[in-house]
């Protein structure tokens, strides 16, 4: 009997390991496949085969010179400025918001916090025309400022943060008050510090939300230097470069793009998924 559920066990963990293999195959091939076409030309793209390794080893790098001549060093800074900026104040505002929903009282409060969670249900097409119409009168177009602003603080963010300040004790905030410490000193001293796990899960997911946004930028952005990466990565079908679609460029200009987002994901997926698993669990 014994060696029986030892056999039907090994089975289970061999047929479980044969589809994780095959599921991680799904995910990494796309991945090397954008890499190696970096070293490749339009033909050797195009062709009917396309080889594990590039033809000509990793030598061919004019893709990835001709991309960054296009000023594409430039684009990936305007990413990291927008989604660094973004991301550090949309935390801190939803960190207030959920502070105050959660630990104060005043007229409205649910109220404002269900209009907060029905407004994820409009889509945010719906406001785009009203926020262009904000950028233009305030001569923002092409700033850095149409790029930041309209993305700070989110309804998701601000619920997320609520739910993990509404699980901290209110007798350590009680105590807080006692020992004299204000409504600021009670968020930045004790709440803030005590939710580092929300944090963690509300910075990746508003991080890479900034960083593949797309729609926005296309809407308020017109000059090339203040392009964003996925705004450049659209513009590269037009570069002149080419008699055909330079798609060794575009391939080139994917992977350089999606390396933080891999780099961010291998660094905190544990913090991530432990998070989101706390802040599921919260009152």
């Amino acid at each position: 009997m014994i060696e029986t559920k030892n056999f039907s066990f090994y089975v289970r963990k061999i047929i479980m390991y044969i589809i994780i293999t095959l599921f991680a195959y799904l995910f990494i091939v796309p991945f090397w496949y954008m890499f190696t076409a970096m070293f490749r030309t339009n033909v050797q793209i195009s062709g009917a085969t396309l080889p594990f390794i590039p033809e000509e080893g990793f030598t061919y790098t004019r893709n990835i010179v001709h991309l960054f001549e296009r000023g594409y060093l430039r684009n990936l800074y305007n990413s990291v400025v927008v989604s660094v900026i973004r991301t550090v104040l949309t935390v801190l505002f939803c960190c207030m918001a959920g502070f105050a929903f959660s630990k104060f009282r005043f007229p409205g409060r649910n109220a404002f916090l269900y209009a907060i969670i029905i407004s994820m249900l409009v889509p945010m097409q719906i406001g785009v025309i009203p926020a262009y119409l904000i950028m233009t009168n305030l001569g923002w177009l092409n700033t850095y400022q149409a790029l930041i602003v309209p993305g700070l603080a989110s309804a998701f963010g601000i619920f997320l943060m609520r739910q993990y300040m509404a699980a901290l004790p209110n007798e350590i905030l009680d105590s807080c008050k006692i020992d004299g410490l204000n409504e600021w000193g009670m968020l930045f001293r004790i709440a803030i510090p005590l939710t580092q796990s929300g944090i963690v899960v509300l910075s990746i997911i508003t991080f890479m939300g900034s960083w593949n946004d797309f729609f926005w930028p296309l809407i308020v952005t017109t000059r090339e230097e203040m392009y964003t990466a996925t705004l450049r990565l659209a513009s590269l079908n037009d570069t002149g470069l080419y008699d055909i679609n330079p798609y060794g460029m575009i391939f080139a200009g994917a992977f350089i793009s999606s390396l933080p987002m891999i780099i961010i994901f291998i660094a905190f997926r544990d913090k991530m998924l432990s998070g989101i698993m706390m802040g599921s669990v919260k009152a």
